[in-house]
């Protein structure tokens, strides 16, 4: 579990999940309503499947990297993901996924915006423009 940023809350939990034979759905649900159930609705972590997760060289898997991934986007290049990283195929893994949420919630913190403005009191200017989208 790793923090990532919220344009709401600052931040929220997000846990990367090694992907197993069995249902993962099932499993993610299963995740949400723990942590839910456990430490409330404010806890409840976006999963993200992965195939693995990245290591260092001394084999603890690097959530710093996973941090870095989340809140800035930005990627180490193949040089330093070779120097310091020993299974560089979970980080790029890490990395789509990352990719993938980072779209998602780019598109959900747009809609929630949109659907909390009131249409009905719309003013421009001082002028009042009302009515509905």
């Amino acid at each position: 579990m790793v923090g990532g940023p919220d344009t709401l809350k600052g931040e929220v939990p997000i846990a990367f999940v090694v992907k197993s034979m069995n249902d993962d759905a099932f499993f993610e649900n299963g995740l949400r309503k723990a942590a839910r159930d456990a430490l409330g609705v404010q806890a409840e972590p976006d999963v993200l499947l992965v195939p693995g997760l990245p290591k260092t060289v001394s084999g603890k898997t690097s959530r710093a990297m996973l941090r870095a991934m989340l809140s800035t986007g930005k990627l180490m290049t193949e040089t330093e993901v070779g120097r310091s990283i020993t299974n560089s195929s979970a980080y790029w893994a890490c990395a789509r996924a990352v990719d993938e949420w980072r779209q998602t919630r780019m598109t959900s913190d747009i809609h929630s915006i949109f659907t909390k403005v009131d249409w009905e009191d719309m003013h421009v200017d001082g002028h009042f423009i009302g009515g509905s989208p």
